[in-house]
């Protein structure tokens, strides 16, 4: 049995533009939740926020495979990704 393989992106919030947090919360229930929900290969995802300091994605995959695919897409897009448009600057 796996317990998974994890991975964080993690987005600072300082300097952030005012709305950005509510920005955040819809795209995650507009738009995120369902886009993660059917990926393949993805045993779980949650989004945390501390207002003023950060937002991430935590994410676990079945296979050590399947987040080094992901991993590696998004690093190629992080800077133009919903949410680094969303706060105004690209993952730490």
């Amino acid at each position: 049995m796996s317990a998974g393989y994890g991975l964080s992106v993690r987005w600072s919030l300082e300097g952030a533009a005012g709305g950005a947090e509510q920005s955040l919360r819809e795209y995650v229930v507009g738009t995120s939740m369902a886009r993660f929900a059917v990926r393949e290969g993805l045993a779980f995802k949650t989004w945390r926020m501390r207002a003023g300091q950060w937002f991430d994605g935590i994410y676990v995959w079945d296979s050590r495979d399947a987040r080094d695919v992901f991993a590696e897409s998004f690093a190629a897009e992080a800077a133009e990704s919903p949410v680094s448009r969303l706060i105004g600057s690209p993952p730490r």
